[in-house]
């Protein structure tokens, strides 16, 4: 899985989908699916690739990634302005009895984050 800063969706029901990521402000970016059928396609850049077999991630205020791998939630510090950011370990939730999760989220202000911890296989 890859971020792109833009790109074309597989086909749905015969036509194609932009997928935009969207600035919002200054302060917040959102992911924004577009409804225009693109008159020809665009090559689109890979923002940043993920961690190995994850797929759930969550944008910061400032631009930057969380994603959560093996019970520790890792953070990619804004690859929009540093394209060569590593994913760098930012906290280890199996010190706190959950090793397993896959959802990631946090408030508005980033001031709270929230993840679906699980037992056995991932539902």
């Amino acid at each position: 899985m890859v971020f792109k800063r833009s790109g074309i969706s597989p086909a749905v029901n015969g036509e194609s989908r932009a997928l935009n990521v969207l600035s919002c402000g200054l302060t917040a970016v959102a992911v924004a699916v577009s409804f225009i059928k693109p008159k020809k396609p665009v090559e689109n850049p890979i923002l940043t690739e993920t961690l190995e077999g994850e797929e759930d991630y969550c944008f910061l205020m400032d631009g930057s990634i969380l994603m959560g791998h093996n019970g520790v939630i890792y953070i990619k510090k804004n690859p929009f302005k540093n394209p060569n950011s590593k994913w760098e370990e930012l906290l280890d939730c199996r010190k706190y009895g959950f090793d397993k999760f896959y959802r990631i989220v946090t408030n508005f202000d980033n001031t709270k984050i929230a993840l679906v911890a699980f037992k056995g296989k991932k539902p």
